[in-house]
């Protein structure tokens, strides 16, 4: 198997690539130097590359200033995560993606949508305003 790995510098990046480099497979591996936003780097990557399968580590991960720098975090976790599986689709080529329980709390039984209400796992039982 051939993969792409973006957000190959955190923790979660890092075991994925340990473990599929452990395992022998092909493994093009990007950390901050690729900015997931930049449509057109991205769709030159999977023209160039012609991963079979994707690992999106990549996100905007602090929590703490999410509410306030808004914009970003649903830019770099909603807007390019949908660019992304748009690449996918396009190229036939399996994606996997992790988010965090500080959405969903990950019980639905459905795939979430962008219009599903947030239920953080934190405040489970609680009415979450956004």
């Amino acid at each position: 198997m051939k993969y792409l790995l973006l957000g190959a510098g955190g923790q979660l990046g890092t075991a994925f690539r340990s473990l599929v480099r452990d395992q022998g497979q092909d493994c093009l591996a990007f950390d901050q130097e690729l900015d997931i936003t930049d449509f057109q780097r991205l769709s030159q990557i999977f023209a160039d590359a012609r991963p079979e399968v994707v690992i999106n580590c990549a996100a905007y991960n602090n929590v703490d200033r999410a509410e306030a720098e808004w914009r970003q975090a649903f830019l770099v976790n909603g807007i390019a995560v949908g660019g992304i599986a748009q690449l996918a689709r396009e190229h036939n080529c399996i994606l996997v993606h992790y988010s965090t329980d500080y959405v969903f709390d990950g019980e639905q039984k459905i795939p979430y949508t962008i219009a599903d209400q947030p239920f953080p796992s934190p405040l489970r039982g609680e009415q979450v305003a956004w």
